[in-house]
């Protein structure tokens, strides 16, 4: 495994945080450096006190559920090299007398992005890849950066941390070594893409899709797309990039950007002959080269994995490589993971938009299965007022599909419970917001040689569910 030092000192921090000099007034610049330190050797960046290590760079950031300001004289104490914080004049005597380097800021956050910033433009042989979308983003990732892996050395996000804060962070996993990053780009706010883009620099930017993930927050579907385009419109280290062509705003975007962007679609890959659903087993591709296996279910993760295949062509990935990277990812936690028990329980509770809801329902549908086929639809978070049209037509698409049972959890959930239950058919349903209540209905309904599918948004937690389905259904649900 490649190893080096980490590639950041005490000047470079300095010069990019306090670019007038230490000595400049604060107020006058970003920040202020109070206490000089004993030059420790720099190991990293963290912002979370419990995963902090000796050497570390600590920015103490402020949010609902946590406060890092309230660990910086214990982290200056004894771990951390460097703390960047918003220091207040009653802890301030305390941390000048620490071994660590102190520097005071007005925005922690916007210290942090700097310094990312920074960091990702010392890496001039780093070609990078930026992947964005509404759904698949992770996944996509994770198999482009499989199928890169094989050529040259490869770095990733961990993970799911695509956030203003996650990007920063994971930019400082960059070693001199790496010569393809491939890092995801998820946004919930107008702006966000922007601040995104000047950390990241994407040279190569992936759409999965643009859906009504977050639509709460921006408002409208158009909105969403213009955020997201941005990868490639906003971006002036974009070189080339694909976008998902049934997309419906796949032409119009791929028009505007010069023909830099081009569509992609697995039945369109080259050297392409078919491809073959194997149900729970996942998909094959067959290529005029030969077969690559594909272990994630579902239509929608066929679709990942041709972002990720054709990238590589365009990066002229040998066929081998591609083929080894793409068989070798399986399925992260909440994403297509399969537990087998008495019921088998499909998890896709990581996250859920109206568009990956559909696709999951349909895959759930038509899957070839001896017993009988239950969801549990979460509710879907971040909605606003579009909650209960989307979840109502959400309802609707469940009660028309071939689905034996339907549960309902979380108070938005109840809509699509409604508009469910409205309609006329043989599906069993039952809406709860209390999960013990769930619980025990899960447990009472299904029966041994059931599927069921866990669909959600991440707040809602559906996984609770998964250990007292496989644990305790007994033969003989009532369904």
């Amino acid at each position: 495994m490649n190893k080096s030092r980490f590639p950041l000192d005490y000047s470079e921090i300095i010069s990019v945080l306090v670019p007038h000099g230490h000595s400049a007034p604060f107020g006058y610049t970003d920040c202020e450096v109070i206490a000089e330190g004993s030059g420790k050797e720099i190991t990293g960046v963290a912002i979370d006190s419990r995963t902090a290590e000796e050497g570390c760079i600590f920015f103490a950031l402020h949010g609902e559920r946590s406060d890092g300001h309230r660990f910086v004289a214990e982290l200056a104490e004894k771990a951390a090299c460097c703390v960047i914080d918003t220091v207040d004049s009653r802890i301030e005597e305390i941390l000048s007398e620490c071994s660590c380097m102190i520097i005071k800021t007005e925005n922690t956050l916007s210290s942090l992005q700097k310094l990312a910033e920074y960091y990702r433009s010392k890496f001039k042989d780093l070609f990078m890849i930026g992947i964005t979308g509404s759904s698949g983003k992770t996944t996509t990732k994770e198999l482009t950066a499989a199928v890169l892996a094989g050529k040259a050395p490869t770095v990733m996000n961990k993970g799911n941390l695509n956030s203003e804060i996650g990007l920063p962070l994971s930019v400082f996993s960059i070693r001199d070594f790496h010569r393809y990053g491939v890092f995801e780009m998820g946004m919930n706010r107008a702006g966000e893409m922007d601040i995104l883009i000047d950390v990241l620099k994407p040279e190569f930017g992936i759409i999965t899709n643009i859906g009504t993930a977050h639509i709460g927050i921006l408002g409208s579907q158009d909105k969403i797309a213009e955020e997201k385009s941005k990868i490639f419109l906003n971006n002036s280290s974009f070189k080339s990039g694909l976008i998902y062509a049934k997309d419906s705003y796949a032409e119009n975007i791929a028009s505007i950007t010069g023909n830099k962007v081009r569509l992609y679609d697995a039945d369109h890959l080259s050297g392409i002959i078919s491809i073959e659903d194997k149900g729970m087993g996942g998909s094959v591709f067959h290529f005029d080269k030969g077969d690559i296996s594909l272990k994630l279910i579902g239509p929608y993760n066929v679709q990942n994995a041709a972002a990720a295949i054709k990238t590589a062509e365009e990066l002229s990935v040998d066929f081998s490589d591609i083929k080894k990277g793409v068989e070798s990812v399986t399925a992260l936690f909440g994403r297509g993971e399969i537990h087998e028990g008495a019921v088998t329980v499909i998890s896709e509770c990581y996250n859920a938009n109206m568009e990956s809801v559909f696709s999951a329902v349909d895959f759930l549908e038509n899957i070839d299965w001896k017993g009988r086929k239950a969801v549990l639809l979460g509710s879907i978070l971040e909605l606003g007022e579009k909650s209960e049209e989307i979840h109502s037509i959400i309802g609707r698409k469940i009660s028309e599909s071939l689905i034996d049972a339907a549960f309902f959890f979380g108070e938005e959930a109840e809509s699509a419970f409604k508009a469910a239950d409205s309609r006329e058919g043989d599906v069993f349903l039952f809406h709860s917001s209390d999960s013990s209540e769930m619980e025990k209905k899960l447990i009472e309904i299904l029966s041994d040689g059931d599927l069921i599918l866990f669909k959600g948004s991440r707040g809602i937690a559906l996984e609770q569910f998964i250990k007292p389905v496989l644990g305790s259904v007994k033969r003989g649900g009532d369904a």
